[in-house]
């Protein structure tokens, strides 16, 4: 979320979780509900049709990674929360 969100009427800001520039509670305007309305069954369809195209191993190995990396950033992000990231697990 950022100001042009609110600005292209899409989103109102509603509250902001204490001490956390980070987490913020939106309202989604009427046109933000018809963009939503559009988008979602498209991303699912563009899925889909990608999922499509991978043979059965291919996607089993995909689901595997997927797994993996939503693990991954979940630890990351409760670190980074906790202030605990270890600057060795940065990025460069």
């Amino acid at each position: 979320m950022n100001g042009s969100h609110a600005k292209a009427q899409l989103i109102r800001p509603s509250s902001a979780k204490e001490g956390s520039r980070r987490w913020a509670e939106i309202e989604l305007l009427p046109l933000g509900v018809r963009k939503c309305e559009m988008l979602i069954p498209a991303a699912s369809q563009l899925q889909a049709d990608i999922i499509a195209k991978l043979s059965a191993d291919e996607l089993k190995e995909m689901k595997k990674m997927l797994r993996k990396l939503y693990l991954v950033v979940e630890d990351v992000a409760k670190a980074r929360a906790d202030g605990t990231v270890d600057e060795a697990d940065r990025p460069p």
